[in-house]
């Protein structure tokens, strides 16, 4: 007769085993391949490179990339939570505050994790799903951030997702193809009440030789459309006329550029067009 034991361990999210005393284990390579040290109840890994205390949580030197992570003690590991940070792939973490300015991040190769201050939600993407990112100056309107991603749904999750755990009107420009190869431009001008990247950038640079298929912004407030009032009075106001100055771009395009305003609160879209429209739309009061 054939009998086969499984012996296993089980481990805490800093490494420590769950048994740490009295337990006879079958080798000293711990969960993550790294040799296990627990003499006199010492309780390290040898990295190799520097030694991991898994009972303090913290490294016993000082992290050589600890420079991009200012605010996070040089000695901690997994920014000393390990429950909510553990990264076993290597991907990066970028940081944002509520109002949408990027504290944090670790390179600028890749970035998989998007994330806002301290909150448990995190955004998380295969690896160079968002292929890069920068921050634009401008003298009369401040500075913009803007980060490209590939694919319309990371995009979409990615722009959601700020515009739920932010302050600030955030932008989402989807461009070229439909579908996982389609290019998403997420911004923000770091305002409650206005975002002037996505628009802004339509006309910069991207009216020329690309294809627009939407122009999606949100509304912290969960508010309507700019021109559109409770009452269904429409005005030629912010978003209503950005909707007529693309007009063009889309008679250009022979495909006209979908508007929509995100409603955070309500996990809503609705839809908005150029003024003009709405004169033969019933419920609606052009002025």
């Amino acid at each position: 007769m054939i009998t086969n034991n499984i012996v296993y361990t089980m481990f805490y999210p800093s490494g420590l085993p769950v048994q740490l005393f009295g337990t006879e284990r079958v080798t000293d390579r711990a969960h993550i391949g790294n040799r296990w040290s627990n003499f006199a109840g010492l309780g390290w890994h040898d990295n190799t490179a520097r030694w991991h205390d898994a009972i303090l949580d913290r490294f016993t030197t000082p992290d050589p990339k600890s420079a991009d992570y200012p605010s996070f003690s040089p000695y901690s590991h997994c920014a000393a939570n390990p429950l909510r940070f553990t990264d076993p792939t290597g991907m990066d973490i970028y940081i944002f505050n509520e109002y949408g300015v990027l504290t944090n991040v670790e390179n600028y190769d890749a970035a998989d994790i998007v994330k806002v201050g301290e909150k448990d939600e995190v955004a998380v993407f295969t690896p160079g799903t968002i292929e890069k990112h920068k921050d634009l100056k401008w003298d009369s309107d401040g500075s913009w951030f803007v980060m490209q991603i590939r694919g319309d749904e990371n995009g979409t999750e990615a722009f959601e997702y700020l515009a739920r755990n932010t302050k600030v009107e955030w932008s989402q420009l989807m461009l070229g193809q439909e579908g996982e190869k389609g290019l998403n431009i997420v911004s923000t001008s770091h305002s409650t009440t206005e975002d002037r990247s996505g628009p802004n950038l339509v006309f910069l640079q991207y009216q020329h030789g690309y294809n627009v298929r939407q122009d999606i912004h949100s509304h912290p407030d969960n508010s309507q459309p700019s021109g559109i009032s409770d009452e269904g009075i429409v005005t030629n106001d912010m978003d209503i006329a950005h909707a007529l100055s693309h007009w063009k771009l889309s008679l250009l395009m022979k495909k006209r550029i979908i508007h929509k305003v995100y409603k955070p609160g309500l996990n809503a879209y609705e839809e908005y067009y150029p003024y003009f429209f709405y004169k033969n739309k019933p419920g609606y009061i052009v002025k």
